[in-house]
């Protein structure tokens, strides 16, 4: 990744695109090893945000998706009303069509349907929202 990130640097302008998961910013019972680990991921890039401030980092954080990875875990849950993880393109191709000023750091797909289609959303409660460079603060620390 290091690398990647020096050549990232050379470009006029440069993404980084990562997928984790809504375990990164709310644990849940049962997931405690894969809470920290997407908990570390978000840390980790983060800080790259703060050391690499010309490269803009996202991600794109799903909940439940219809996989079998819950299955595979012992949980039992019912998944198959779930979205499919190919929506999660969809929130790719959204945070790519940004133009370079526009900054957003997080999404987070919420598990509902609007119009028929998956909804992905931004997370304006953590403040993650800029555009030409200035940070919007969170509702309350205006």
């Amino acid at each position: 990744l290091t690398q990647a990130l020096v050549a990232l640097r050379r470009r006029p302008f440069s993404q980084l695109m990562t997928c984790s998961a809504t375990l990164a910013l709310e644990p849940r019972k049962k997931y405690a090893l894969q809470g920290a680990t997407k908990a570390a991921l978000k840390s980790f890039l983060d800080t790259l945000r703060l050391e690499f401030p010309d490269i803009r980092v996202a991600t794109v954080h799903p909940g439940s998706l219809a996989t079998s990875i819950f299955a595979k875990s012992g949980d039992d849950r019912n998944v198959s009303h779930k979205p499919k993880p190919e929506v999660i393109a969809d929130c790719f191709h959204f945070l790519l069509s940004l133009p370079s000023f526009v900054e957003i750091q997080q999404l987070v797909m919420k598990n509902r349907k609007v119009k028929g289609k998956w909804h992905c959303s931004s997370t304006p409660r953590s403040g993650v929202l800029r555009a030409s460079g200035s940070p919007v603060p969170p509702p309350g620390d205006e």
